[in-house]
């Protein structure tokens, strides 16, 4: 049996987060023991109790972010010592620091991380030159890890090819038994349910109001078509630093920003296509459930993105922050017939949660395996 502890800041409902709970619903339970371990105190918007309901044990350091320099070592190393793992699998900045130093003080822990950005671009959009400091202390960090996962063959290729590093990809999966695909009927009585007509042609976005989601850019070629048109909709779920886009378009009846959600896949479900603008991805999680519930997607025009459904079988490319070419899409798209049973057949085939599970679990047999070869080697 082999033991994991997967570590994390907290089990925010972010993408990351639906990730962990891919691979670890997965497990062969025979095979691995897994425990999740926080560092901090869960929020409101936790996905805790999915962990929960598959049986997982869950530990938490409850440190804040000023105390985890000082305290976050001696606390996780109680925890080290009750499970005894063989296995460390982090993601995020403050996992994998505290996951590589545990792994320099014990010869016997293997270290894993699992990349799910590119820090140049994700911190210095977010932090402004501060990010630009963050993202190279960062890789700094990254480069000493002796495990390196990417989310998505892009994300290898850009880690290899800008800083030298290099990574085994895993690309992210999504679950096809929460994202799914519905009939009319059904999907005539969900709109009715969240208060939308059947009449309705419905433009969704996922992704959050994130400088590099690059919302306003969907926002204003949505409205160069659609703008005097109720029977066009967009929706935008999710919450970010460009909050004020939703008091600077709220005389916009048929632009509607509808914040946070649990119920993401039944906003899927409803609509007709999907749309993002982003500028940066690690392999995006919404692209993938939406895909999974057979929507059609028109995506701006990044390897992240071209990696999901390659050259436009299941939708359109837009060019990056060009509204115009945007606009033109999401006109034309309305118009095409595009089978959704052929959109949700393909990611069950490519980019389901129980393959992806599958491919990390062979990654962990790996890695033991080599360092016990290593051990009889030096013996």
């Amino acid at each position: 049996m082999i033991n994991i502890l997967y570590l994390v800041s907290t089990l925010r409902r972010t993408g990351p987060t639906n990730q962990l709970l891919n691979i670890v619903s997965n497990l062969d339970k025979t095979k691995f023991n897994p425990v999740i371990v926080t560092l901090s105190p869960e929020p409101e918007d936790t996905l805790y109790s999915l962990f929960l309901e598959q049986g997982l044990k869950i530990e938490s350091l409850n440190l804040s972010r000023k105390k985890f320099l000082t305290h976050s070592y001696p606390s996780f190393k109680k925890i080290l010592n009750k499970f005894n793992p063989h296995i460390i699998h982090s993601s995020g900045e403050r996992a994998d620091l505290l996951g590589y130093i545990c792994a320099l003080k014990n010869k016997n822990l293997f270290h894993i991380t699992t990349l799910r950005n590119y820090p140049y671009e994700d911190f210095v959009g977010n932090y402004g030159i501060k990010g630009w400091v963050i993202a190279k202390i960062y890789l700094n960090l990254i480069n000493r890890i002796e495990h390196r996962i990417t989310c998505s063959n892009s994300l290898k290729e850009i880690y290899l090819e800008r800083e030298n590093i290099i990574t085994t990809s895993i690309q992210n999966s999504v679950s096809t038994k929460r994202y799914y695909l519905i009939n009319d009927e059904d999907k005539k009585n969900l709109r009715t349910k969240l208060g939308f007509n059947n009449q309705d042609f419905i433009f969704i976005n996922t992704g959050g109001l994130l400088l590099r989601k690059d919302p306003k850019t969907t926002i204003e070629a949505f409205l160069k078509k659609f703008s005097n048109n109720n029977n066009y909709k967009l929706l935008l779920l999710g919450e970010g630093q460009l909050i004020n886009l939703k008091d600077e378009y709220k005389e916009k009846n048929n632009v509607l920003f509808l914040g946070k959600k649990s119920n993401i896949h039944e906003y899927l479900q409803i609509s007709d296509v999907f749309v993002s603008s982003s500028s940066s991805e690690g392999l995006p999680n919404a692209v993938l459930e939406a895909m999974s519930t057979g929507l059609p997607c028109i995506l701006s025009d990044i390897p992240q993105h071209r990696e999901t459904f390659g050259e436009g079988k299941f939708g359109k490319f837009h060019k990056l922050y060009d509204t115009d070419d945007l606009s033109e899409k999401l006109s034309s798209i309305s118009l095409e017939i595009i089978e959704k049973e052929n959109i949700r057949e393909y990611i069950i085939k490519n980019f389901s949660s129980e393959s992806m599970s599958e491919k990390y679990q062979n990654f962990y047999m790996k890695v033991m395996l080599k360092n016990e070869k290593i051990r009889c080697f030096n013996n």
